[in-house]
């Protein structure tokens, strides 16, 4: 019974979640979470969480790390919403950040939106526990490319520059990672298109960009070369 219910799952991550019993397994339904153990040999149901949303939602992406502070278990960030091709429901679009030891939800917001498929990124950016969230299309100025989500005692939510930004439709999957040289530890959230790659530091401002050539060589094209605190 539980493989079969595995079977229909929208997103998944693997960590220590309630730091009782090692590494457990969550996914994403729709609608809810659940969490899944290995116990002699075989997966077993640990908990699940119902988010109590009124209209049915699409699973897209999942991410755990330690996003509450905690230096003992990991959180989940998870990202769900409606089709346009669904019938009936309006646009939603959610992300939750849930604490599967202490059964805290850490934040959560809905938008007027439709769900787009894109995957979080979650880990510290420069300190700060953080969720990367692509914007997957980018056109003109009023659209925004990236949000950078801080879950923690006070949330913040940063929209991310678009200096030097291409249009693109391919904003999908990014990653926090150290780029720069001057800051030590995870510092930057990265997020690829077809033509170029962003770099954003914590608060959103834009580090530097590669850009990609026809021959396939990438050239480094710095925006801002120190725009850390600035």
């Amino acid at each position: 019974m539980v493989l079969d219910s595995l079977k229909r799952v929208g997103g998944f991550a693997v960590g220590n979640l309630t730091g009782n019993t090692g590494l457990e397994l969550c996914v994403g339904f729709g609608n809810s979470i659940g969490l899944y153990g290995l116990s002699s040999g075989s997966i077993t149901t640990l908990g699940t969480k119902d988010f109590g949303y009124q209209h049915t939602r699409n699973p897209k992406s999942l991410v755990c790390a330690d996003l509450g502070g905690s230096h003992t278990y990991m959180d989940v960030a998870y990202l769900s919403g409606t089709h346009a091709s669904d019938p009936g429901p309006p646009p939603r679009t959610g992300i939750e950040v849930y604490n599967w030891s202490t059964s805290r939800t850490l934040y959560s917001d809905t938008m007027n939106e439709f769900a787009v498929t894109v995957a979080l990124s979650a880990g510290s950016l420069s300190g700060i526990e953080s969720v990367g969230y692509p914007g997957k299309a980018y056109s003109d100025s009023t659209d925004i490319p990236a949000h950078i989500i801080e879950p923690g005692e006070v949330t913040e939510e940063v929209d991310c520059d678009d200096e030097d930004m291409l249009p693109t439709t391919k904003l999908v999957s990014g990653v926090i990672a150290d780029w720069s040289s001057f800051i030590p530890g995870t510092d930057t959230y990265v997020l690829p298109s077809e033509r170029q790659c962003m770099a954003w530091n914590v608060n959103g401002k834009c580090f530097q960009f590669f850009l990609f050539l026809s021959a396939g060589h990438p050239l480094e094209t710095p925006s801002a070369l120190l725009p850390w605190g600035i």
